[in-house]
């Protein structure tokens, strides 16, 4: 195969096209044929394994992002961005965020562990391609609320 694609001229051997009939197969049929052939064609194309992701998306950085208000943190760092490069002071970013808040986060605590943990969520794509691999594992959740998804097991049982 790969000597047939490097004949047809086909530069990148990092990718291929695939034509699937769906009506062909049911849809475990497809997966399970995928799941022999994607490793099949990779040793054909000499390729190698793609690096090991260096970060771990699951519910505890869900529950980080929801606890620490990450997502209004990286508003605020965007907002700052485009207005002359504006630098929010992470005091400001505390009582913004969490002032009569049930999880009050002091300037410390945004130092160490929220505005690196809200960066790296903005800037590391390593960080993103670990959220799109949980959620393609977790599609079954899709219709879930987040704040239930994270729940801990223990806060499950208690609610009941």
């Amino acid at each position: 195969m790969s000597e047939y694609l490097k004949e047809s001229g086909i530069k990148s051997l990092a990718s291929i096209t695939v034509d699937i009939f769906l009506q062909e197969a049911s849809t475990e049929d497809i997966i399970e044929h995928l799941k022999v052939l994607i490793p099949q064609w990779k040793k054909q194309l000499k390729m190698n394994d793609p690096a090991v992701r260096k970060y771990r998306f699951g519910k505890s950085t869900l529950r980080k992002i929801i606890d620490y208000r990450l997502i209004p943190m990286m508003d605020l760092i965007f907002w700052g961005a485009d207005n002359n490069d504006t630098k929010i002071s992470l005091s400001l970013m505390s009582s913004l965020l969490h002032e009569n808040s049930e999880k009050d986060r002091d300037e410390g605590m945004l130092k160490v562990t929220d505005y690196p943990l809200a960066m790296a969520l903005l800037t590391d794509e390593n960080y993103l391609k670990s959220f799109e691999d949980y959620m393609m594992e977790n599609n079954v959740l899709k219709d879930t609320k987040i704040v239930d998804h994270v729940k801990d097991e223990k806060k499950k049982k208690e609610d009941k």
